[in-house]
Parts: structure tokens; C-alpha cells; sequence
């Protein structure tokens, strides 16, 4: 029956389909093996196009042009592949992205890189363009590694220990535990395109210039320099007059907060100006019950449009474009969805239930002031972390006492209604949240 229809309209049902159903239409007979040999290229443009990782306008090259992705684990071949053929492909592009899809269901690590050095790394970046992993120590330094072999590609020692790092598009940034604020490019983006607002400070020049003799000493390196990969320059150096102890950097902003709750900082990188300096509503920044403790910052996260700080007792969310309060998050009212997936749980004994958990009314949220509590599982919960998608309309927050809030819409510029998911998670306490706009990962 599906072979009688139109050519066109194959391809448009092919393109619906899971890519792991795609390639068993290939077995179900010879023509369906034909009609798909035959159309490979159009078959696989279109899945991309129809999940969304691919613009309709553009072809493969221009993709991977545009992303100036490094793109070496995308060159390896499957098992089986043509190990002839140099150019990635629609197909190619396609298996690997929904590969990562799988490892993310499946637990499974699509590569894994041992880093080299006795030290114990404290913050990890992933430099995608040039393929390396920057990292900082607990003894102090920090240093960008091959991502496939672990070889070491730039060091500098004359850092924190314990230093908070940030890394996107190509800058680089760390605090010196003071006022200051450093940020360093990559090398090879500063000589090919030159910025108006580079302007490191003396301190900065003087590193630069001891990391340049001290490479001019090394011998028998294992590493081609000439390339400049993984190499960073000083590029400006930040000075926010108070010290901070929150960051976030994500191009062209970086959001920097007291740890007393005082004031957020929010500057434009590449041009090295201040923004926007916001003063935290003291009003709110109590814990609902009138106790006057004080409060500490504990992460901050922005979207295009807000800025998230996330303290022990709730989270505060302003407007970048005026610095007022939009939004207060706070743990003292139910969600609109619930989701445990705690074994020991007697309320949640099986799969039926706990997908019924989530059938919860909406409930309207008054004031701009969102009160959580979990019917299940009360008390004192301390935030740890927020993270917010790149489109800026949806945004996770984790608790220590393994609770995971999940919010969309609500905020200004939204458009849409704000609904709140809770999810515990067991006894676990959790310390670590990631979230990339579609998969929350979290550790403890």
C-alpha cells in the first residue's frame, strides 16, 4: 500500500519517522530498499529539516560552515560506511545527531576523553569550533586539551585555585578573587578579527608574555603550535568594583552577582561595557516567612531578555531592558504538574501512577510569585542551581533535597501562560544541573 502512493508523498511520510524506523523501511523488501537507495540525499535533508536540525535553506556545507562546529567526531565512520567518501552527507549528519539523541535515553557516552595531568580538575568547557576541553584546577591554572587525545594545547598557571571559568564563542573568562574579572579570546579570533575594545590590563600583558617565553622553552612537543589551536591571548579585563561570586556568560552577555544578594552585574563582552547594573529588590529577597536572614547567591543563569538569580530560598528574575523584578520563585505553594520517580515512594508504585501524578490541575499564579510545595514531601528546600534554554521560554532549577522544577512561559515577552512541573527524585542530594533546551541532566 505505501509504495502505491506518490513519490513526493513517500518521501513526506518517511521524513515523520523516528531514523531508526527509517532504516528498517529499508528491510521490509526490495523496492522499499530501492526507494530508499534511491532518494538517500532528499530522504535525509528532509528528517532534518522536519526535526528541526536543519534550516530548509540551506545545504550541508552551509550548515557546518556556519556552525564552525569542529566536526572531527562527525568525520568518523560508522561501521560499515564508505571509508572513501571525505564529505559528510545528509545521512551522516542525520545518524549522528539522533546517535546523540540515543546515548542520551541509553546512559551512553558517544566518546570519551581521558585529560591528562595529575590535578584535579575543578570547571570543564568545551570548545566545539577547535575541538578542545578547557579546564581549571583545584591547586590553581588552567588549561585547554586535545578533545581526542587529552594532549595539552595552552597552559596558564597564574590562576586561582578553584577559579570559576565561563567559555562561549571563542572568550574565555575567570575572576582573580577580587574586583577583577579577566577575559582572554582565542588567539587565532583576535588576529582575524580584531576587536576595538582589546584593552588588557598590565597584569594580564605580563602573563601573556611569560606563557609565550615559557612555550618558546618547551621541546619535544607533541603538538603542532602553528595552527594556534586551543591558544588564548588577554583580551580585556573587567572590573566590577565589588566582589562577585555568581557568574554566567553566554555571547554576548556576562552576568556577574554579589554573593550578598546585592547587586547583578550584566556586561557586553566583545565590546567591554557595562550594561546594566541591577539593584536586587531587598523586599523580596526574604523567604516568604518574614524570616530577616540573609540571604546568598548561590548560581546565576540570563536569556536574552532576563537575568535568573538564584539564591538558597528562591530565585529572582529580572528584566535586562530596566533591571526590575519580574518574577519571584519561591517554595511555599503546590506546582501545576507533580512527577516523582522515587522507588521507595508508596504513593508511586508503578509506571501507571506515576504517569497519572502529572494529571494535575492548573492552578492560577497571582502576584508574579510562584509558591511551590510537594504534597508528598515538605519542608526546607535550598536552590542550587537554575539553568534557562537558549530561546529563553523554558528554565530548570534543582534543590538540594532532589527536586526538579521545570517552568515555561510566564515572563514577560513569553506570550504564553506560565505552567510549573515538580519532579522529585528521591534521596538524593543534587549539586550539578545541566539543560540545553531538551534534556535535563543533574548529579550529586
Amino acid at each position: 500500500m505505501f509504495l502505491q502512493l506518490p513519490p513526493e508523498v513517500q518521501l513526506l511520510v518517511l521524513a515523520q519517522l523516528p531514523v531508526f524506523s527509517v532504516h528498517r523501511f529499508r528491510l521490509i523488501a526490495r523496492e522499499c530498499n530501492d526507494t530508499f537507495q534511491s532518494n538517500i540525499s532528499t530522504i535525509y535533508r528532509n528528517i532534518a529539516i522536519y526535526h528541526r536540525i536543519a534550516p530548509d535553506n540551506m545545504n550541508i556545507n552551509e550548515i557546518l560552515r556556519g556552525r564552525k562546529v569542529y566536526f572531527d567526531w562527525l568525520n568518523r565512520r560508522l561501521p560499515g560506511e564508505d571509508h572513501d567518501e571525505e564529505a559528510i552527507s545528509w545521512k551522516e549528519y542525520v545518524q549522528r545527531f539522533f546517535l546523540l539523541e540515543k546515548n542520551w535515553i541509553d546512559g551512553k557516552a558517544l566518546q570519551t576523553v581521558r585529560l591528562t595531568g595529575a590535578q584535579r580538575r575543578h570547571r570543564i568547557q568545551i570548545d566545539e569550533v577547535e575541538g578542545s576541553a578547557i579546564s581549571t584546577f583545584g591547586l590553581g591554572g588552567i588549561a585547554s586539551n586535545c578533545f581526542d587525545t587529552g594532549e595539552p594545547l595552552w597552559t596558564n598557571p597564574i590562576v586561582s585555585p578553584w577559579a570559576h571559568c565561563e567559555f562561549d564563542k571563542g572568550f574565555l573568562i575567570w575572576g582573580r578573587r577580587t574586583t577583577k574579572i579577566e577575559v582572554w579570546r582565542r588567539k587565532c579570533d583576535q588576529e582575524a578579527d580584531p576587536l576595538p575594545a582589546y584593552d588588557p590590563d598590565e597584569y594580564q600583558r605580563a602573563t601573556h608574555t611569560l606563557l609565550t617565553q615559557l612555550e618558546g622553552l618547551e621541546e619535544n612537543t607533541q603538538i603542532e603550535r602553528s595552527d594556534q589551536r586551543g591558544q588564548f591571548q588577554p583580551f580585556i579585563c573587567l572590573n566590577t568594583e565589588v566582589p562577585t561570586s555568581a557568574s554566567r556568560f553566554v555571547y554576548p552577555h556576562l552576568v556577574l552577582a554579589t554573593r550578598d544578594t546585592l547587586f547583578v552585574f550584566v556586561y557586553d563582552v566583545p565590546n567591554a561595557k557595562l550594561l546594566r547594573k541591577i539593584e536586587l529588590d531587598q523586599d523580596n529577597v526574604l523567604d516568604g516567612d518574614g524570616d530577616d536572614e540573609d540571604e546568598t547567591v548561590n548560581y546565576v543563569e540570563h536569556s536574552p531578555t532576563h537575568v535568573f538569580v538564584c539564591m538558597e530560598r528562591q530565585i529572582g528574575i529580572y528584566k535586562k531592558s530596566d533591571g526590575k523584578a519580574d518574577l519571584v520563585f519561591r517554595t511555599t505553594h503546590p506546582p501545576d504538574y507533580l512527577l516523582s520517580i522515587d522507588p521507595e515512594d508508596p504513593e508511586f508504585e508503578d509506571e501507571e501512577d506515576t504517569l497519572a501524578s502529572m494529571e494535575l490541575p492548573l492552578r492560577p499564579i497571582e502576584n508574579h510569585t510562584i509558591r511551590l510545595n510537594n504534597f508528598a514531601h515538605s519542608g526546607l528546600r535550598e536552590f542550587k542551581a537554575v539553568h534557562v534554554s537558549p530561546c529563553g521560554r523554558i528554565w530548570v532549577a534543582i534543590c538540594e533535597e532532589s527536586f526538579v522544577y521545570i517552568v515555561t512561559g510566564g515572563l514577560e515577552g513569553t506570550n504564553s501562560p506560565l505552567e510549573l512541573t515538580e519532579i522529585y527524585l528521591g534521596e538524593e542530594e543534587l549539586y550539578y544541573l545541566a539543560f540545553d533546551g531538551y534534556h535535563v541532566a543533574v548529579a550529586g
